[in-house]
């Protein structure tokens, strides 16, 4: 019985290295130098990071905790992340990252912005530029979430300069956009907690004092009786009615007398004549006055007594007119007589107007607290307590907001300082001393670690394909019968082949190093002033 597997030869392996031996290094050798044209053809790229912390960096004592930090956001790592790639990522921010780089006054993009325009007649150039620049720095930058509460922001570029310069460019305004927001938002917070304390402080003086009228009314109300009843009510509305009319007349009559004054050619006003006298008249007028109404309805006051009154009233307004035309004497005098007269009259007539409108007052006064007298108690109750709750209401609100005002103007000036910073740098962008691609470790180790594996694989293949037989045992199982013996192989015997059939792998190599020398000569003498096929051109400030 002949065993299923044979042992392992070694002059058969040998002779199998020594058959294919250039097709095993073919494939590294092809690997290698296409390795070296490819990193010789990828453009260099640098890559420049910066690390940046979210979160309150500065602690506080609790007692303004709550204050300064009552509009604070706190989000995940991926909330976080979301945050900050928005934020870069939006027109308004790219746009000031171009213009702070200067790429608005780049050749290159000025030059396809105003070829675009001629394709875009509605489009400015000046927007297809700022588009164009946008669009290039949005493909530079790339931000990843590390542990914590910081973010990692990456910008690449085919300069290492440049790359660490659009790094700080972003970190800067990242700063600036973050500290600007958080002092508009404070400020906002802070105008509208101080309007609405105006506002509430209004409203609390208004409630407060509409509370001490009511209560001021229910007082005078219960203390003094008015002489306003359900029998003279309708005669106090009469005499009310008729003082109307007297106070019209009084009222024509001072715009008469001053006419009759502009038609002395006086360039100002009538004078103010003003004494201790006059004032003193003019208080015991507008009693009388209140006295003669009150008596006229009959109420608490004889029929007797109202000639009196009247006498007493024209006889003090006589003595207001005396009054008033001893201080007219003393004008200057380049007033004719006829003027100081009018004077004279003109205030005599004021005084008399004010004291009718006093009465008016009195008598209306009277009729309100009556018709008030009238109402029921427990209405007045209930109109008591509304106003006393929205007194309270008014006040604990106002609290609420000078409380919140007081928050407002401490989280403005914590924001304002370095210490509010809710965007710190925790890692400045340095200057990239190696280019992050192409890696030559990386391309080199994969061509190396490749050609082995292609190489083994053509030797498979090959001998999978291949119908060569090598020993008997080999050719035995192949015919199904046993041999009896070999002759061996004469070279001279048989028909050789053709130079290219025989060392094609050899000239294969020849050919691959040839050719990748060709290209470095030509990539070091020729392409060598060419710059690298890039996305962006080089910045200027």
């Amino acid at each position: 019985m002949e065993p299923d597997s044979q042992p392992f030869d070694l002059r058969d392996l040998l002779w199998r290295v020594r058959r294919y031996s250039w097709l095993l290094v073919l494939p590294p050798v092809a690997a290698l130098c296409i390795a070296s044209v490819y990193y010789k053809l990828s453009p260099t790229i640098y890559e420049a990071h910066v690390t940046v912390s979210l979160g309150d960096q500065a602690g506080v004592g609790s007692a303004i905790q709550s204050m300064v930090n009552t509009d604070r956001e706190r989000a995940s790592a991926r909330e976080r992340l979301a945050l900050v790639d928005s934020k870069v990522r939006s027109r308004v921010f790219l746009t000031a990252v171009v213009e702070r780089l200067g790429l608005l006054e780049d050749p290159g993009i000025v030059a396809a912005a105003n070829a675009e325009a001629r394709r875009y007649v509605n489009m400015p150039a000046a927007d297809l530029a700022v588009r164009m620049a946008t669009n290039r720095i949005v493909k530079q930058i790339k931000v990843t979430p590390l542990e914590g509460s910081f973010v990692r922001v990456t910008t690449i570029d085919h300069s290492a300069e440049q790359a660490q310069r659009l790094a700080s460019t972003i970190t800067d305004l990242l700063i600036e956009e973050n500290r600007r927001s958080s002092l508009e938002r404070v400020q906002a917070r802070g105008e509208f907690s101080q309007d609405q304390v105006l506002v509430q402080e209004e409203r609390l003086r208004d409630a407060e004092t509409a509370l001490q009228n009511y209560q001021e009314s229910l007082l005078r109300r219960g203390m003094t009786s008015t002489p306003v009843n359900e029998s003279n009510v309708d005669e106090a509305r009469g005499i009310v009615r008729s003082t109307d009319q007297e106070i019209d007349q009084t009222r024509d009559r001072v715009e008469l007398t001053r006419l009759q004054w502009d038609a002395y050619g006086s360039a100002q006003g009538p004078p103010d004549l003003q004494s201790r006298n006059t004032s003193d008249a003019r208080g015991r007028l507008e009693n009388m006055e209140v006295r003669l109404a009150v008596a006229s309805q009959g109420a608490e006051r004889s029929a007797r007594e109202i000639p009196g009154l009247q006498s007493s009233v024209a006889a003090t307004r006589q003595s207001l007119l005396l009054e008033f035309e001893t201080l007219a004497i003393n004008l200057p005098d380049d007033l004719p007589e006829a003027a100081r007269t009018t004077v004279a009259g003109l205030a005599t007539d004021r005084a008399i107007l004010r004291s009718l409108r006093t009465k008016r007052e009195r008598l209306n006064g009277y009729i309100s607290q009556f018709a008030r007298g009238v109402e029921n108690s427990p209405g007045e109750q209930m109109e008591l307590s509304r106003l006393r709750g929205e007194v309270e209401t008014c006040r604990e609100l106002l609290k609420a907001l000078q409380k919140e005002a007081q928050s407002s103007r401490i989280s403005e000036a914590f924001a304002s300082s370095a210490m509010a910073s809710r965007l710190t740098v925790v890692e400045p962008p340095q200057l990239p001393l190696r280019p992050s691609s192409p890696d030559p470790l990386r391309i080199f180790g994969g061509a190396l670690l490749l050609g082995p594996i292609l190489s083994a694989g053509f030797v498979m293949a090959g001998e999978k394909f291949a119908l060569v037989i090598r020993t008997v045992e080999q050719a035995e199982q192949e015919m199904g019968t046993r041999i009896l013996g070999t002759v061996p192989k004469i070279e001279g015997w048989t028909q050789r082949e053709g130079y290219l059939a025989r060392h094609w792998a050899l000239l294969s190599i020849v050919l691959v190093l040839v050719l990748t020398g060709v290209f470095h000569s030509l990539n070091a003498t020729l392409l060598s002033d060419k710059p690298h096929r890039t996305e962006s051109a080089p910045t200027r400030r």
